[in-house]
């Protein structure tokens, strides 16, 4: 991606998000609430990278 992105004449830059997590069944959650907690948590990364400047 580095290498497109340094190449390519678009207007858009490629990037990758990615995440993981502990799920733990003994937990008062089940497995939508914790996909939900997951996902939510990488639009909150990703809001801040868009917040930083290189």
């Amino acid at each position: 991606m580095d290498n497109f992105n340094k190449q390519t004449q678009e207007r858009y830059k490629l990037s990758v998000s990615s995440g993981s997590g502990m799920f733990f069944p003994e937990r008062e959650q089940n497995l939508s609430e914790f996909f939900g907690e997951l996902d939510r948590l990488m639009y909150v990364e990703k809001a801040m990278k868009k917040n930083i400047s290189v």
